[in-house]
């Protein structure tokens, strides 16, 4: 009556259990043992087993004298019965069996195996605390209790695997999705931000957010989030020492917690920010390339959730592949920064030789402007036409010696109004000029129309000898001076300074070798060398000149000179009274 009963039961049953959606593995162990004790109401023990290889989770469940019996505790009790007959159509020897029943405090026990098409599933294990024999009525009641629970089991073990390989099947889909999206962007904020919107998608949660490695702080810091309620969780920074997310780091593997709330690990800034979150359940997982660590990416509930180890290993396979993408964006933008790097110098050296070959073509020009009969003049209107402003040329008292503009006009006078002469009247112009002179540096003035400066300018002091010797300015009435034009700017002082330079010792030749040539030619013992001489200086001496003579009165008690034409000890010996001197001689034609 049992086993009839038992097999309308298992019909009924088995419909029930194969309808879709009822696959788990502890419903279908609390199913089958509730059977059990239905069809035999005598057991005091009933338990179904499954071998480790059919269940990641240790679910196996029985009532011991009304005490539930899980997990660890079973599997360890019945080790010795599973290495004594694991596969299928292996007997269970007895003495296997009575281990186990005094083990459990049993006076007798029956383990029935259950056996698919392929492999051995587990065992159902009933016990009484009579000792004796079971019945052949009750051997054939557990027989048929094997069988229904061995089709239930497999039932519910194939719609698993069925479920994990839909699920892995979605899985690899999303990623291989999440793989041509994150590896075709090339900003790393934007692989930040599709990162955790994946990561948040693929697991089904209600926020994730993405944490990268500060090498220098050593520690944590947020760099993209999604579903968050506040700001909060953008500015945290977390500790390498401490929280769920420094186990990961440690350990190099995803790690979850179900409740946070009721979680051991403490971490005091991490707990205001799940409050003010509402956090409740996190999975976290590294981001490693070649084992080295850039960071965290977390998935998160705002309620208790129990993770899946698919859940870690999908949200570990997305940290991985988001790690090699977040390493090539920044590869490449340390590449693209290198290349623009290199184009920058590339650029400016470009742009130095260009203004090195100006230079060298302002320096020919102007030494063959200089060397030309124009002289100064030459150098100024050179410098004039390539810089495309007026330039002007004024000795150390601000006069003008040269000047010039870009058309080629020049030479007569100032080419603008308005002077920097009188510094004194602007404080700030004479400390200007004062810089100028100290650090013979060029200085821009600016246009001071109160100070007769009608337009901004570039003043640069000429030295000779080590003095000042005078002012080379450029009036930047058609262009603003750049930096080569600055640099050419102190080229053509130098040039402009050996030009005075070589004026200033003509000049003095001159003084010189004038006055020697008129005391020659009054000695008529030497005209043929003097001759010579004049016409070396540039006179002819074939042409008629007028020699004028200027003298002034000697005051009495003044020193006696000589008069022109006599030497000074001559003059001196013949010399009695107070003479007119001579002031000054000069040859004119």
């Amino acid at each position: 009556d049992a086993l009839t009963s038992l097999e309308l039961a298992s019909a009924a049953d088995v419909s029930f259990w194969l309808a879709p959606g009822r696959v788990t593995e502890a419903d279908a162990s609390a199913y089958l043992v509730e059977a059990a004790v239905r069809a035999l109401p005598a057991v005091a023990f009933a338990a179904v087993v499954l071998h480790a290889r059919e269940s990641d989770a240790d679910l196996s469940w029985a009532p011991l004298r009304g005490t539930p019996l899980k997990g660890t505790s079973l599997r360890a009790l019945t080790a010795d019965l599973e290495a004594n007959a694991p596969n299928v159509g292996t007997r269970i020897e007895p003495e296997a069996t009575q281990r186990l029943a005094q083990r459990l405090g049993m006076g007798a026990l029956a383990a029935v195996p259950l056996d698919a098409v392929d492999r051995r599933l587990g065992y159902l294990l009933v016990g009484r605390e009579a000792i004796g024999l079971f019945t052949s009525s009750e051997e054939a009641t557990l027989a048929a209790l094997g069988r229904h629970a061995t089709l239930v089991l497999d039932n519910v073990l194939l719609r698993r695997q069925a479920a994990r390989a839909e699920r892995r099947r979605r899985e690899v889909d999303a990623l291989f999705d999440i793989v041509r999206e994150i590896t075709s962007r090339l900003n790393l904020e934007a692989v930040f931000s599709s990162v955790v919107r994946h990561a948040k998608d693929l697991i089904g949660t209600k926020l994730a957010y993405l944490a990268l490695l500060d090498e220098e702080r050593h520690d944590f810091h947020v760099r993209a989030t999604v579903g968050e309620r506040t700001d909060r969780l953008t500015a945290v920074r977390m500790s390498m020492e401490e929280g769920v997310g420094a186990i990961a780091a440690r350990e190099r593997a995803p790690v979850s917690v179900p409740d946070l709330v009721n979680d051991p690990r403490r971490y005091v800034g991490w707990e205001e920010v799940c409050v003010a979150e509402g956090i409740r359940a996190v999975l976290v997982a590294p981001l490693c390339v070649e084992n080295r660590l850039l960071g965290m990416l977390f998935v998160a509930n705002r309620h208790v959730t129990e993770f899946t180890a698919e859940d870690a290993a999908a949200l570990g396979g997305l940290a991985d592949i988001a790690a090699v993408a977040i390493e090539n964006t920044r590869l490449y933008e340390n590449e693209r920064e290198a290349a623009a790097r290199l184009q920058r110098l590339s650029q400016a050296h470009a742009t130095q030789y260009a203004a090195a070959q100006r230079r060298a073509a302002l320096y020919d020009a102007l030494i063959e402007a200089v060397l030309s009969t124009d002289g100064l003049q030459a150098a100024v209107t050179t410098l004039a036409r390539l810089l495309q402003n007026p330039v002007v040329v004024e000795d150390r008292f601000f006069r003008p010696l040269a000047s010039a503009t870009p058309n080629g006009d020049g030479g007569g006078g100032p080419v603008w109004p308005g002077s920097i002469a009188h510094p004194a009247q602007d404080p700030e112009l004479s400390e200007a000029l004062r810089w100028m002179r100290q650090f013979r540096k060029p200085i821009r003035v600016p246009a001071r129309p109160d100070l007769g400066i009608s337009a901004p300018r570039a003043v640069a002091p000429v030295v000779v000898g080590g003095a000042v010797a005078g002012y080379l300015a450029v009036l930047e009435v058609s262009r603003s001076l750049d930096q080569p034009d600055f640099q050419a700017l102190e080229q053509a002082v130098l040039i402009v300074a050996l030009e005075l330079r070589r004026m200033e010792h003509v000049t003095r030749a001159e003084r010189r070798f004038g006055g020697e040539l008129l005391h020659e030619l009054l000695d008529s013992s030497r005209l043929t060398d003097t001759a010579d001489r004049a016409r070396r200086l540039g006179y002819d001496p074939d042409i008629a000149y007028t020699v004028t003579l200027i003298a002034v009165d000697e005051a009495p008690g003044q020193a006696r000179t000589a008069y022109l034409g006599e030497t000074p000890r001559a003059a001196h010996r013949g010399a009695r009274r107070p003479r007119r001197r001579p002031l000054a001689a000069a040859l004119r034609r």
